[in-house]
């Protein structure tokens, strides 16, 4: 609802506008009587065509006067809407850039246009850097989806000079691996444009947090074995309302991002998740021992197409994921924030709350 703003038009507007006509009103009265008056006093109660035509001239001239006096003060005004009208280069900003008009009604018309001009403008922003960020995702998202496409592509061609059980096993386990690329740059560009139509595509209920992890934790499994990455749930089973795909796509980025940046890291690793709860809050925390973001890096991690340092130590760094799970956070009501140390590791923290959840408009 529009919040009001102090300028209410109302009957005494209405009167403050047809001020010359009221006037023009009591000053043919005025001049009526007098002529009334000296007719009867002077012609023995008895007024006359002559005074009767003469009353009516001096009211249609003061009703003239008025009108002529009206018209002057709206002149300008009318020659500005006939200007925009007439011109067929005139924009938008032709119809907001008017002088001021001169009655209450004008007055707050041109206040509305202003104020829907001001929100049309804000929502074609929006849907402006929607566009382009939409743009970017689309030539960041063909250039990542080169990559393994030239790999499988070199691969077939290295297949041709197999000789051997193991080099052919070697083969198909790198082109699982990229395909298993494709497939996540695939799922990446599908839950962006589902994102679009977030409202149509949301449904809040009560969800086990604990089997979702464990699903996301079976998806990676072959990941965890082959990077020595060692998942572990810590916590009782808990219930949070929120929206089970959408949730379990957060899940899944965070796990992805946790091996991606852990990998390369020597030795045995741990992927904690903490789950606690107090009252009617729920917390998820997400802890991982790989090569950590520089503090300079950190505050910019959930902005689109942001890689950071550790963008230039891997191939697979898009700037998408963590930019689409702050997107699916915030349209969903949860709080997520990210706390990490170089060379030690990442912590992720999602919050679950009653009272930021997510509402659908009735």
């Amino acid at each position: 609802m529009r919040e009001k703003n102090g300028y209410e038009l109302g009957f005494v507007h209405f009167l403050l506008d047809r001020v010359p006509y009221i006037t023009a009103f009591f000053v043919s009265f005025v001049l009526v009587f007098i002529v009334s008056f000296f007719a009867l006093r002077f012609n023995h109660h008895d007024l006359g065509w002559n005074n009767i035509v003469y009353m009516l001239i001096l009211a249609t001239v003061i009703l003239g006067l008025s009108l002529l006096f009206d018209y002057i003060r709206q002149k300008e005004f009318y020659h500005q809407i006939n200007r925009v009208m007439t011109d067929d280069q005139a924009g938008l900003e032709a119809v907001v850039h008017l002088r001021t008009g001169t009655t209450h009604e004008q007055r707050a018309l041109q206040k509305i246009l202003h104020e829907q001009h001001k929100t049309f403008m804000d929502k074609l922003y929006g849907y402006r850097q929607q566009q382009e960020q939409h743009h970017h995702f689309t030539n960041q998202w063909v250039h990542q989806m080169k990559t393994p496409v030239s790999v499988i592509d070199l691969l077939v061609q290295q297949g041709e000079q197999i000789s051997s059980v193991v080099e052919a096993r070697n083969l198909f386990r790198s082109i699982r691996e990229e395909n298993e690329r494709l497939m996540r740059g695939l799922d990446m560009i599908l839950q962006m444009a589902r994102l679009e139509k977030f409202e149509l595509d949301v449904h809040i209920e009560s969800v086990g947090l604990i089997p979702i992890i464990r699903h996301v934790i079976n998806l990676h499994k072959k990941e965890f074995i082959r990077w020595s990455i060692y998942p572990k749930i810590i916590g009782q089973e808990t219930c949070v309302e929120t929206d089970r795909k959408w949730i379990a796509f957060v899940f899944n980025q965070l796990v992805s991002n946790a091996i991606k940046y852990s990998k390369t890291k020597p030795g045995n690793k741990q992927l904690l998740f903490l789950v606690d709860r107090v009252g009617e809050t729920c917390r998820v925390r997400v802890k991982d021992e790989g090569i950590g973001i520089a503090p300079q890096d950190l505050p910019r991690v959930f902005d689109a197409f942001f890689t950071g340092e550790n963008g230039r130590l891997t191939s697979e760094s898009s700037g998408i994921g963590l930019f689409l799970v702050k997107q699916v956070c915030d349209r969903l009501g949860h709080r997520i924030e990210m706390d990490s140390q170089p060379d030690k590791g990442t912590t992720v923290t999602l919050t679950f709350s009653s009272d930021s959840l997510y509402r659908i408009p009735k």
